[in-house]
């Protein structure tokens, strides 16, 4: 071994400057050591080996007498490394000891991301922490996250109006109990929401606050809901289910305005309004039921009434077929009948007194499968505007060969026509339209 040669340590990686006393073997693998380094560490520190035994080569116990002068010489076992190698031997060992754990750490990591990853988006992290939303004094003014999938946070007790507007990713909603009231517009244009799980607490829906939510197909609103904006559920087209609550009291203007998919709505015993318009376009709509204990109103076979049965407010669009109305019914309001496309045949009752006007004449508009309709005598006057074939009044006019409607008059009753302003009296309505026949 010449002046040279280096021994370092397999440990501390340092020169071993005093063989004789500082230098100790490993038994198994032969890697040089400190005394102290191997003391310190009680065992070999070469990755793959595990030996706690090691031995001085300077003990004369570890050789044969040799019977001369002859220095103990190290074992082949042992390499003699220069400072410049030492590096390279110890890159190379980290690369044996990290590369069998290269491929698990990897697929830990996409899952790890991957998780997140469907977390972020369907089950809302923004959400989870508390991102998105602005909130001022209670009232959530604006969402801002793109998710799918929205927890309103309980600190929330009226949502804004058009806070949640226009958010075509929203695909569920979920509110808290912490919140009373749904303000205007407040998820107008929500076009793929598909659920919404209303706070049990609410009381007030605003206008147009579900607007054009085409994809709703169920809504149930909590008992404590007494009033509906106007238009705020118009355009759900495909709502099929809407149970209204026990406490409501009025139902407004347009409310379910073209929901063509329900077939049947249930009015609670505490509703006092209901507007001629709340149902337009429901062209589903078969049955009207009223609950029983309903102070204002009552239903026939499908057909809204008042309690008394003596004024018919609405019949369903969806009819089909005859309608016998009641006897004893008095009064038809304004839209009764509008838009009836399936009713072929109407009956009314000598009790009849008058078929009321508005400022455009529907009562009988849009009943394109009704053939004749016969007005008792017991009406003094009506206007034959209501018996309009389609929303376009000119088709009423004499030449028209689409006309098919036959409207029986009694020759008693004051005829005019007025589709708004205008009025023809009684000569010229029967001089223009052909189709009236008295009897």
């Amino acid at each position: 071994m010449s002046n040279n040669d280096n021994i370092i340590c397999s440990y501390c990686h340092t020169e071993i400057l005093n063989i004789k006393s500082d230098l100790v073997i490993c038994n198994k693998c032969g890697s040089p050591y400190h005394k102290d380094c191997w003391e310190e560490n009680h065992k070999c520190s070469v990755y793959g080996c595990d030996s706690r035994q090691c031995h001085n080569i300077f003990d004369v116990s570890n050789f044969e007498n040799r019977g001369d002068n002859t220095s103990p010489q190290l074992p082949s076992s042992v390499i003699i490394e220069s400072e410049n190698n030492i590096n390279d031997r110890l890159f190379e060992d980290f690369l044996l000891f990290i590369k069998p754990k290269i491929l698990p750490i990897s697929i830990v990591f996409f899952i790890f991301l991957l998780f997140f990853g469907v977390l972020f988006y369907s089950w809302n992290f923004n959400n989870f922490l508390g991102l998105g939303f602005k909130i001022k004094n209670g009232v959530l003014i604006k969402y801002s996250a793109k998710t799918g999938y929205v927890n309103i946070p309980d600190k929330v007790k009226i949502i804004g109006p058009k806070a949640f507007k226009s958010h075509y990713e929203i695909l569920e909603i979920k509110m808290s109990d912490n919140t009373v009231e749904i303000g205007d517009s407040a998820f107008d244009n929500c076009v793929n929401l598909k659920n919404i799980l209303i706070s049990t607490n609410v009381k007030y829906i605003g206008d147009y606050a579900f607007n054009n939510c085409y994809n709703l197909e169920k809504i149930v609103l909590p008992d404590n809901v007494k009033y509906i904006g106007r238009s705020a559920f118009k355009g759900c087209k495909r709502l099929e289910e809407i149970v209204l609550p026990i406490n409501l009291e009025a139902i407004s203007e347009n409310t379910f305005l073209n929901c063509s998919c329900f077939k049947e709505i249930s009015i609670p015993k505490n509703v006092e309004i209901i507007s001629d318009q709340a149902l337009n376009g429901c062209v589903k709509l078969e049955n009207i039921n009223v609950s029983s204990d309903n102070k204002y109103f009552s239903s026939v076979k499908g057909v809204l009434y008042s309690k008394d049965k003596s004024i018919l407010f609405l019949c369903p669009e969806g009819k089909k077929g005859v309608v016998n109305v009641y006897r004893g019914t008095k009064i038809i309001s304004n839209r009764a009948f509008f838009n009836c496309n399936k009713v072929t045949d109407i009956n009314l009752p000598n009790t009849l007194l008058e078929i009321k006007d508005g400022y455009e004449p529907l009562a009988f508009r849009i009943c394109n499968s009704l053939n004749s309709i016969k007005i008792p005598s017991s009406v003094k006057k009506i206007n034959v505007a209501h018996f309009a074939v389609n929303n376009r009044i000119e088709n009423f006019i004499l030449g028209e060969d689409e006309i098919k409607l036959k409207v029986y008059i009694s020759k008693d009753t004051d005829i005019y026509y007025s589709p708004s302003i205008e009025k023809l009296n009684r000569e010229e309505t029967l001089r223009e339209f052909k189709n009236i026949v008295l009897y």
